[in-house]
C-alpha cells in the first residue's frame, strides 16, 4: 500500500485539492491568503520540474512536490503572502542553476545566475548570505565546478544587487539610504540574540503563546523528519546515481546551515521554518518513497502520522491547549 501511495499519479492532484481548500476556505476574501497560496503552487511546480529533470527519486513519483505543498499547508501561520514568501523560490531557482553546473567545464554563467538569485534574496533577508560559504564548499567538493572564473562570477553576482541599490540611491540623490542599508545588513549578519530561546526555556507550557506552540511543534517535526530522511539517504546513497547523490549532499548541507541560522537568528524563525520545509522536501520524499522492509514501512506510517498530528494541532491549537491546561 505504501508503494501504491508514493508512486500514484493521483497523489499530487489530491494533495493540491485538499490543501487548497484548507488554505483558502478560512478567509476566502483575504488576498494575502491567495497570494501565499499562489507562491506555494509556484514552489511546488519548481520542485516538480527539478525532480523531473534531475531524477531526484529513482522511481517515478510526485512525492517531492506533494511533500512540500502538504508540509506548507500544515502550518497556517505561513499561509499569508509576504516578501519572505519569495525566498524559497529564490533558493529553488538557485538550486536549478547549481544542479546544471555539475562537472561543467565553463560554469561561470550558471553560477552567476545562481548567486545573483541568492544576492537578491539577501536584500529581503541578509542572513541568507551565511549560506554562501556552504554553497561554495559544495560547488567545490560535490559539484566539481568551482574555478577561479566561477568564483569571480559568484562575487560579481553577490555584489550586483548592492550596486543596483547604490544606483537607486544615486538617482534619488540620498546616500543616507545606502548607508542605512549597509548598516542594517551588517547588523542583521552579526547580531545574535538568544533572548527568544531564553524566553521559551523559562516559560511554562500554560503561558507560552499559541503561535510559539505552533512554531515549536512545526519546526520540531520538520527537523525530526529531515534528520531521519537525511540519515536514510546517506545510508542508501550507493543506490542513487553519483550526480543525484551530490545534489542530495548539497541540499543536506544547506539544511544543516538553515538549522544553525534558526538557532542563531530566532527573530526570523518563521522565515527559517519556511525555508527548512521547502529545502527538506526532497530528502523526506526520498525517504517516504524508497524505504523498504517492515521497520522502514512502520517509520513511514509514523511519519505520516506525525504530519497529520502537526496539521491538526496547528489548526486547533487554542482548543487543544485549553483541553490540556484548563
Amino acid at each position: 500500500m505504501k508503494k501504491a501511495i508514493t508512486t500514484s499519479t493521483a497523489i499530487l492532484p489530491l494533495a493540491l485539492g485538499v490543501g487548497s481548500l484548507l488554505w483558502i476556505l478560512p478567509e476566502a476574501g483575504n488576498l494575502l491568503l491567495w497570494g501565499g497560496w499562489f507562491v506555494a503552487l509556484l514552489t511546488t511546480y519548481v520542485w516538480m520540474e527539478t525532480n523531473a529533470r534531475q531524477q531526484l527519486i529513482r522511481e517515478r513519483s510526485r512525492m517531492v512536490s506533494t511533500t512540500v505543498f502538504v508540509a506548507l499547508t500544515s502550518v497556517p501561520l505561513l499561509h499569508e503572502f509576504c516578501l519572505a514568501s519569495l525566498l524559497p523560490l529564490a533558493l529553488l531557482l538557485c538550486y536549478a542553476c547549481l544542479f546544471a553546473v555539475y562537472q561543467e567545464r565553463r560554469p561561470e554563467g550558471k553560477m552567476f545566475h545562481a548567486f545573483l538569485l541568492l544576492g537578491i534574496a539577501a536584500l529581503l533577508l541578509p542572513q541568507v548570505l551565511w549560506l554562501v560559504p556552504l554553497l561554495l564548499f559544495s560547488c567545490s567538493l560535490h559539484l566539481r565546478s568551482l574555478t577561479l572564473g566561477s568564483f569571480g562570477a559568484t562575487l560579481m553576482a553577490l555584489l550586483l544587487p548592492l550596486v543596483g541599490y547604490s544606483l537607486w540611491a544615486l538617482v534619488k540623490w540620498d546616500f543616507s539610504l545606502l548607508l542605512q542599508f549597509i548598516e542594517s545588513t551588517r547588523h542583521a549578519l552579526t547580531h545574535i540574540d538568544s533572548s527568544y530561546w531564553q524566553s521559551v526555556y523559562t516559560a511554562t507550557p500554560a503561558t507560552l503563546p499559541v503561535a510559539e506552540w505552533q512554531f515549536l511543534i512545526s519546526a520540531g517535526g520538520t527537523l525530526l523528519l529531515s534528520l531521519i530522511a537525511i540519515t536514510h539517504q546517506v545510508r542508501t546513497s550507493y543506490l542513487d546515481k553519483i550526480r543525484v547523490r551530490m545534489y542530495y549532499y548539497l541540499i543536506a548541507l544547506v539544511q544543516g546551515g538553515l538549522t544553525v541560522l534558526l538557532l542563531l537568528f530566532p527573530e526570523e524563525r518563521w522565515t527559517w521554518l519556511l525555508l527548512l520545509i521547502t529545502n527538506g522536501a526532497p530528502h523526506i520524499a526520498h525517504y517516504l518513497t524508497l524505504t523498504r522492509g517492515w521497520f522502514c514501512t512502520t517509520v513511514f506510517w509514523m511519519s505520516l502520522l506525525i504530519l497529520i498530528l502537526i496539521t491538526f494541532f496547528n489548526y486547533h491549537t487554542a482548543w487543544i491547549l485549553s483541553l490540556i491546561f484548563s
